[in-house]
């Protein structure tokens, strides 16, 4: 699962090369390896994020600079990110740092949903709990309108893969794009995350959702 925020970051001593920031896990802005996403809990191989950010900047130069405040936890349920729960009010803690020196958040990146697919529960509910959690953010940052692309699961873990990807395709809030995962390469040994050229291909289709906002 993955989850970022894309902020639009105004007051960055940068190298002349390099125009992607990320939001360490202590707070702090660095300049971005293409080969190493954050999570909450360590420093990880290859995420749809810097593809993303890097597409961005390469169909609109004028952009500025882009940061990237990634707040994954794997095999997480919808549940675990409800209003108050520990992962959503991290989530919140880490956007209020991304704003601190300037920065403006500009989109949601949200793909997530595998572990929804194991109980028929999780997978009946996820539509409600979705916008419930989506609505709980806009709310609290004060961005009603902000521009939320969800991923439409590509693989899931359990028998209800079918009803959590049915429930991605009918949310219907306001300013909420969903990308079509399906179809993207997979690990080999791995039915569930993407290869590297798949996260890489994902970034580029969520950066032209990002930039159909504009």
């Amino acid at each position: 699962m993955a989850v970022g925020l894309d902020i639009s970051h105004q007051n960055a001593v940068l190298n002349p090369q390099s125009y992607d920031l990320m939001l360490g896990l202590r707070g702090r802005w660095h300049v971005s390896p293409y080969i190493e996403i954050c999570t909450t809990i360590k420093l990880v191989g290859v995420g749809l994020g810097m593809s993303f950010a890097n597409y961005v900047l390469e169909k609109d130069s004028n952009i500025g600079v882009i940061g990237l405040v990634p707040c994954a936890f794997g095999g997480s349920v919808i549940a675990d990110w409800r209003q108050g729960s520990p992962l959503y009010d991290r989530l919140m803690k880490r956007s209020k740092a991304a704003l601190e020196d300037g920065g403006e958040i500009q989109a949601l990146l949200w793909y997530q949903g595998e572990s929804d697919t194991k109980k028929e529960v999780d997978a009946e509910l996820y539509k409600k709990r979705i916008e419930e959690f989506f609505n709980a953010i806009r709310t609290y940052l004060s961005l009603p309108n902000l521009p939320i692309i969800q991923v439409a699961l590509v693989s899931g873990i359990g028998a209800y893969f079918d009803i959590v990807r049915k429930a991605q395709w009918a949310l219907k809030l306001p300013n909420v794009i969903t990308v079509n995962a399906k179809g993207l390469q997979l690990l080999n040994d791995d039915p569930i995350h993407l290869s590297t050229p798949g996260q890489v291909r994902l970034g580029k289709m969520m950066a032209d959702a990002f930039l159909y906002f504009d």
